[in-house]
């Protein structure tokens, strides 16, 4: 899902980092990499230590709060076809390749957005686990 200007607003990026209420600040080059990923698919390669995280923390918190807008209108608007039926909710995946970087990057994400956040490594038998338990783990979270 990329951004729609005119489904989402002219200043939509502005809004989100005006509204930004962490501690850590974006740099301009961060600031730079989350708009252009807005914009278009894109794959952000930077040295350790230099600001991957706050990027996707960044898109993560502006797509979340882009699709509760999105979502409270269709209600108002009564635009569903079948009201009992809640609108499908997204959830974002994120991968790494160590399980420190899973718990750090998970803690993270849970310090810097409003995302019910999930952590899973190998160690937690998910080979093991039937579509019931997987199910119940994506539903019940956000960002896993």
């Amino acid at each position: 899902m990329l951004a729609d200007p005119q489904l989402l607003g002219e200043n939509s990026s502005a809004d989100l980092l005006e509204e930004w209420h962490s501690s850590i600040q974006p740099r301009d080059y961060q600031l730079a990499l989350f708009k252009e990923a807005l914009q278009d698919n894109s794959v952000v390669m930077l040295e350790t230590g230099t600001g991957k995280t706050l990027v996707s923390v960044m898109l993560i918190q502006w797509f979340a709060r882009r699709a509760d807008s999105i979502e409270e209108h269709m209600r108002v608007l009564s635009l569903t076809s079948d009201q009992s039926q809640p609108i499908r909710r997204k959830t974002r995946v994120f991968l790494n390749n160590t399980v420190a970087l899973v718990y750090q990057q998970a803690r993270v994400i849970s310090e810097n957005t409003n995302q019910k956040v999930h952590a899973f490594v190998g160690a937690m038998g998910l080979n093991d686990w039937d579509d019931q338990v997987w199910s119940k783990q994506w539903g019940c979270a956000s960002v896993l």
